[in-house]
C-alpha cells in the first residue's frame, strides 16, 4: 500500500486483520482509496470497487498528490531515516544532568 500511494497510484483495501482495518481507514479518510469490507473482497466487489476508484477522479488526484508529498519528503528513505532520529540517544542537559 504504501509503495502505490507513494508512487501516486490509488488503492482499494480489503482489511482482514491487525491493524489493517486502521490502515485502510486512513486511506480512506484521506480520500486516495477505498476500504472494501472482507465480506465483500469477491469478483463482483472488487469489479465495483475498481469502477468507483477509476470513475471518480478525486482518489487520482490524492493519490498523486501524496505521491508528490511522498518525493518531496525523502520517500521511504525519509521516513525511515527520521524514524531513526527519533530513536537516537540524545544528550540530556536538563535540571539533572551530571547527577
Amino acid at each position: 500500500m504504501s509503495q502505490a500511494l507513494s508512487a501516486g497510484a490509488p488503492v482499494i483495501c480489503s482489511p482482514a486483520g491487525g491493524d489493517m482495518g486502521e490502515n485502510a481507514a486512513r486511506v480512506a479518510w484521506a480520500g486516495a482509496g477505498l476500504s472494501l469490507p472482507w465480506r465483500l473482497a469477491n469478483a463482483s466487489g472488487v469489479r465495483l470497487a475498481v469502477r468507483r476508484l477509476l470513475s471518480e477522479s478525486r482518489y487520482m488526484g490524492r493519490a498523486a498528490a501524496l505521491g508528490r508529498w511522498a518525493r518531496d519528503n525523502g520517500g521511504p528513505a525519509g521516513a525511515a531515516e527520521a524514524v531513526e532520529l527519533l530513536g537516537a540517544p540524545r544528550a540530556y542537559d536538563g535540571p539533572l544532568a551530571g547527577r
